[in-house]
């Protein structure tokens, strides 16, 4: 029986390391193949946007093949008053390292990306009551401003403010999206806890139906010639079991709204909204899209064009793959070993868009992107064992 079980674990580790290998991989070919794409056509929003809707609908087709449960969302207060922010928040997530991207360079998105935890710590001390933390917590943020602000200087000294300024506001609705899902996941324990209670009280005598059940069957009997002297002590016992059973089934509400939420499922949802969410900015930004101008000197060919889409396509099977592993693997992984597997995600995209990407990085920016990821680590060991 142990050594069952230690082969369970040890499946179910070698299942997640497999997960963060092909994460890792898959977001450091994204983020170059994303540059490529921005720097053959000036435009970031129409990119981005095709990024979300064709990643919407592979999860679409999880959800038609039920490989994945459709979300049932209990309430419209819960819907607009966290799933909606939830995408608004990733649609900042999704445009801010796009516009970042094509304002900089990936490295630099990514050092700017690894800023997260400062937005994180405001955030969490304004909206969540367990959000105050330790003063050696706050204590490694002083490494991961001043590296994302040595890596934000470019050889000339300038600073690039354009990239600082999207990739900050995609960390404030990284944060933002994360306070969001705590807050989430404390409504739905609650909505849980309730529904299980109700479960409870009708399911206390075992196999008794409820009273409307048994009331259903008594007249059923009645309308079959069996009189009204008929008692519930008459009615057959697998008359009673089914309809005991049909009112736990009716009432097993609570793992179902657990499930619907899970988090690889709740992405589709948020895909969905934040595709329709970010079309009015192509339109009001990149308009000349739809009267078939391009900016001057780009796609000039059929040839060209058909390339573009294709690669196209395939950034965003890549979008889509990425972003899924992430979410399932926040349930597999503590929070400290997500935030440690998200910084070692960091270096990875960099070494990738310096090696395989061909970025040139100063001796300043490097220094700063080591010090600004050695921050970061020591970040989430602090909030883990420091509070």
């Amino acid at each position: 029986m142990a050594g069952a079980k230690g082969n369970l674990i040890s499946a179910t580790n070698l299942v997640t390391a497999v997960y963060i290998g092909v994460w890792w991989g898959v977001n450091g070919w994204w983020n170059t193949n994303l540059k490529k794409l921005l720097a053959a056509v000036h435009l970031p929003w129409w990119i981005g946007f095709f990024q979300l809707f064709l990643a919407f609908l592979l999860f679409f087709v999880l959800w038609v093949v039920r490989l994945v449960q459709f979300p049932r969302v209990p309430s419209y207060d819960l819907f607009f008053r966290n799933i909606v922010p939830q995408a608004c928040c990733h649609l900042m997530v999704h445009f801010g390292i796009v516009l970042g991207t094509f304002a900089g360079s990936v490295s630099l998105t990514n050092v700017i990306k690894a800023g997260e935890p400062v937005t994180t710590c405001f955030l969490s001390a304004v909206f969540l009551e367990s959000g105050v933390f330790s003063l050696a917590t706050y204590l490694t943020l002083l490494p991961v401003i001043g590296g994302v602000g040595m890596a934000s200087v470019s050889a000339t000294m300038r600073f690039n403010w354009p990239a600082f300024v999207a990739s900050s506001v995609s960390n404030f609705g990284s944060s933002m999206r994360a306070v969001l899902c705590k807050m989430l996941s404390r409504d739905l324990k609650k909505k849980a806890e309730s529904l299980e209670k109700r479960q409870q009280q009708i399911c206390d005598d075992d196999e008794s139906p409820s009273a409307a059940e048994t009331g259903g069957l008594l007249e059923k009997r009645q309308q079959k010639g069996f009189g009204a002297s008929s008692s519930s002590s008459g009615i057959d016992a697998r008359e009673v079991r089914a309809a005991g059973g049909r009112a736990k089934k009716r009432l097993s509400d609570a793992e179902v709204l657990l499930q619907s939420f899970a988090p690889g499922n709740l992405f589709g949802l948020v895909l969905a909204i934040s595709s329709v969410t970010c079309l009015p900015f192509c339109l009001l930004f990149e308009s000349d899209v739809l009267r078939g101008r391009l900016p001057p000197g780009q796609l000039e060919t059929s040839e060209e064009r058909a390339a573009f889409m294709t690669q196209l396509a395939y950034s965003s099977v890549g979008y889509f793959v990425w972003n899924y592993l992430a979410y399932m693997l926040m349930d597999r992984l503590s929070s400290v070993s997500y935030a440690v597997a998200n910084t070692v995600k960091r270096v990875v995209t960099i070494v990738w868009a310096v090696v395989l990407g061909g970025e040139a990085v100063s001796v300043l920016s490097g220094a700063g992107t080591a010090v600004a990821i050695f921050g970061t680590l020591l970040y989430a060991l602090a909030k883990q064992y420091c509070g």
